[in-house]
């Protein structure tokens, strides 16, 4: 007789007892797998940049060459101004003549022809001539005198300068200037006109009243922006050397102003 299986096997089997699994940490033991490229996808096109147009092309090569044409301007006016610097400390360009020596044909002839030069390339140009000098031979002097007042005729406004001394001639030539300025310890020297001759009496009293008439100039031309007048300057130098002061020059109207 079968035996009813069902019916003897009224007891479950047991269920297996399972430890609960544990979460993994987030992203740990994780590898990311790219995807497998779709076999069917079609990559897009690569677009080449659009090369430039001429318009383009020629407004480029015009920046460089603006650019090119400024760096060049700045580097030619540093040049420049460097220049005009240079220009400005050298005395002949700033039209200064330093009359450092006595008063002869070789010293007179240097400074003529300077000054000629510098009226000549610039005309009206402001000169200034610095004495310092002892004196020297008096027609050598009347010829630069001469010669200084008409460069002022000619437009240049001439400034004579005293420095150590302007002694004889020297103070003569300070007064040539439009402008008459001495050294704050300059001195001037003023005195009588100094003959040398040798021969007979008509011609040693021919010299003598040659050099009167050659007193009498230098007597006009001192007193011309004086106060004193010519027969008291030459009262003050008779037979005497008559040294006067910066400010004394300055108080007698022999110069304008102190340096």
């Amino acid at each position: 007789m079968a035996e009813d299986r069902s019916a003897t096997n009224t007891t479950a089997a047991p269920a297996r007892s399972r430890a609960p699994r544990a979460k993994p940490a987030p992203g740990a033991g994780l590898v990311a797998v790219p995807d497998a490229p779709d076999q069917g996808a079609v990559a897009p096109p690569v677009v080449e940049p659009a090369a430039p147009s001429l318009a383009e092309q020629r407004a480029v090569a015009e920046l460089r060459k603006l650019l090119v044409d400024t760096e060049r301007a700045e580097m030619e006016v540093a040049a420049l101004r460097r220049h005009e610097r240079d220009t400005a400390a050298d005395a002949r360009s700033a039209h200064v003549y330093t009359f450092y020596a006595a008063v002869d044909g070789d010293s007179v002839q240097q400074c003529m022809a300077e000054l000629g030069v510098w009226s000549r390339r610039d005309p009206g140009a402001p000169i200034t001539v610095i004495f310092n000098s002892p004196g020297g031979a008096v027609l050598d002097g009347l010829a630069l005198f001469d010669y200084l007042r008409q460069l002022r005729r000619l437009g240049h406004h001439v400034t004579t300068i005293a420095l150590g001394r302007a002694a004889s001639m020297g103070a003569v030539l300070l007064q040539a200037g439009d402008t008459r300025i001495i050294g704050e310890n300059a001195f001037l020297l003023v005195h009588e006109v100094s003959h040398l001759s040798v021969g007979k009496v008509s011609e040693l009293e021919d010299g003598v009243e040659f050099t009167k008439r050659l007193q009498k100039r230098l007597l006009a031309i001192l007193a011309d922006r004086s106060v004193l007048t010519e027969r008291e300057i030459q009262r003050r130098w008779a037979r005497k050397e008559w040294w006067l002061d910066a400010a004394e020059a300055v108080e007698l109207g022999l110069a304008d102003q102190l340096l």
